[in-house]
């Protein structure tokens, strides 16, 4: 399964791609998209929007994993993370891609996918080596 996980922001968007095959995972690209920061909301969204597609389009992922906006001490911040994560989810169902959010940073978003796709053919429950 190659996964496509997405920190959002309205300036920086982080970005991972990984193929998880059994217990193996394997980092195919990662960076970030950088919008202009003096631009418009409207103009950083839609770079933003167009570069996810390119990087769909480049890495044919089979999901998104999606950072979920936490509740910030800033509700402006919280808000636009909120924004880019909408961006995120719109390009994956653009492309027919399923898109789930996940909580937290690291290898959360990797362990949660696993979870959800291996979990319930896992004969003894137990985690891929490479959560460890």
């Amino acid at each position: 399964m190659r996964i496509l996980g997405i920190d959002p922001g309205t300036i920086t968007m982080g970005y991972g791609i990984i193929d998880s095959r059994d217990d193996e995972v394997t980092v195919i690209d990662y960076g970030a998209l950088t919008a202009p920061t003096r631009s418009p909301i409207a103009d950083r969204l839609s770079y933003l929007y167009k570069g996810l597609l390119k990087i769909i389009s480049r890495c044919h992922p089979d999901c998104v994993a999606i950072e979920r906006p936490f509740v910030a001490k800033n509700a402006q911040a919280a808000l636009a993370i909120g924004r880019a994560q909408a961006v995120a989810i719109l390009a994956a169902a653009n492309k027919n891609i399923p898109s789930f959010e996940y909580m937290g940073t690291g290898k959360a978003a990797c362990l949660q996918l696993w979870s959800q796709q291996q979990g319930a053919n896992s004969a003894d429950g137990s985690l891929p080596a490479w959560t460890i």
